[in-house]
């Protein structure tokens, strides 16, 4: 029965919603009627004595996050003492998940603070846990590993400068590994003094005032994470055991699936290539092919490089050096024309035709050669930053203890 109540509030039913407050303000002998208008839940509320709103509100604030109204944006709440009276008072709230939270947040819950600084705190994997005695809030935040105390305390700081805090007068922070029963850092925080520039600008200073805002130079720890070790040890075998099949007679059999796997994709994008910049020419079009092969995990090893993901940079330096080693066996083969080819024998052989206008096609194997060369460099250089940076790099809090 309650949950056939629950979704006739859900949608919009007035004598629903009423139905389901009431029974949760019941204690208090209260009674309520709801009026739905567009987004907005008008409630009246008659009772004597008229509680406080500091009492109610959160009340309602839970009833309300419990049915999950998705199509209410505002809420409007007026207390009467008697029905048809003047309000006693009255408040507006937001209607929405979030919204109810910040209310219930603004009155010292600590349920919702936590909910809201886990959510606020996701994107670092972050836990939160609120304990609120008196007007004093203890938060404690736990991860594994944890961020450095300078970004949590700032993310933290900007989420109570998005609600009132002045119910606490004291707030502290208390940073934990998953894995440990000891905070790794402890902070305080007067609410008083947060606000939104006050976060931007944060300066708790959990590292020594000489230390740089750019992140620490990667170093040597010989401690590395398994699946990034495991991952790299598989690129270094397939580097050693996989690159003699890039041969003309392994690429009519098929001796390496992995290999055969590989090239198919690469495939996409060499065709791509001839498609992309047919535009330009016939000799643009034949080299296009190879060079978009080649280009696209370039690119994407770029971005990795700009947006400092390391290892997966170099995870993706292995795919450019492998395309070289897949265009070198194409050159190789530019003379013979035996491979054979998408499209069948009526499709042009790009290389043939690109080293005979350049009136190179006798040294096709020394440039297929030279080709692989160069893809076993990138290759080996990538597996060497692959190595690298597959280590656990020190924190900054490792390397300064934070004034507390």
């Amino acid at each position: 029965m309650a949950s056939a109540w629950v979704e006739r509030a859900q949608n919009g039913d007035e004598e629903a919603i009423a139905h389901l407050l009431n029974t949760a303000l019941r204690p208090h002998h209260l009674h309520t009627t709801a009026i739905v208008q567009d987004s907005n839940l008008s409630l009246a509320i008659n009772g004597t004595p008229t509680p406080p709103q500091s009492t109610l509100l959160p009340l309602l604030y839970r009833g309300l996050l419990k049915l999950r109204l998705t199509t209410i944006r505002t809420v409007s709440i007026a207390m009467h003492e008697a029905e048809g009276e003047a309000a006693v008072w009255t408040a507006t709230a937001p209607g929405t998940q979030r919204g109810l939270l910040k209310g219930l947040a603004e009155y010292g819950d600590a349920g919702a603070i936590a909910q809201i600084l886990t959510g606020a705190l996701v994107h670092k994997r972050v836990t939160v846990q609120a304990q609120r005695n008196d007007d004093h809030l203890t938060l404690r935040l736990t991860a594994n590993p944890l961020p450095d105390t300078f970004t949590l305390l700032t993310l933290v700081k900007r989420e109570l400068a998005t609600w009132d805090t002045q119910l606490l007068q004291t707030i502290e922070v208390q940073g934990y590994e998953a894995t440990t029963k000891e905070p790794r850092w402890i902070e305080t925080i007067n609410p008083k003094t947060v606000s939104l520039a006050a976060a931007v600008s944060t300066h708790p200073r959990p590292q020594p005032k000489s230390s740089s805002s750019k992140p620490a130079p990667a170093v040597w720890t010989f401690k590395f994470e398994t699946p990034k070790l495991v991952l790299i040890g598989f690129l270094l075998a397939y580097g050693l055991f996989g690159a003699q099949h890039y041969n003309f007679s392994d690429f009519i059999n098929g001796t390496n699936p992995l290999m055969m796997f590989i090239h198919n994709v690469n495939l996409i994008f060499h065709e791509a290539g001839h498609t992309i910049f047919s535009m330009f020419g016939l000799f643009i079009k034949l080299l296009a092919g190879s060079g978009m092969q080649i280009a696209v995990p370039t690119v994407i090893c770029g971005y990795f490089v700009f947006t400092r993901q390391f290892f997966a940079a170099a995870v993706t330096l292995c795919w450019v050096g492998e395309n070289f080693w897949d265009v070198s066996v194409y050159i190789k083969d530019a003379q013979e024309k035996a491979l054979p080819l998408l499209g069948g024998e009526a499709v042009l052989h790009d290389w043939h035709m690109i080293l005979m206008m350049l009136r190179k096609l006798r040294y096709d194997d020394a440039i297929g050669n030279a080709a692989f060369a160069i893809g076993s460099v990138i290759y080996a250089f990538a597996i060497f930053l692959g190595i690298f940076y597959a280590q656990i790099q020190p924190k900054k809090t490792e390397l300064s203890k934070p004034q507390h």
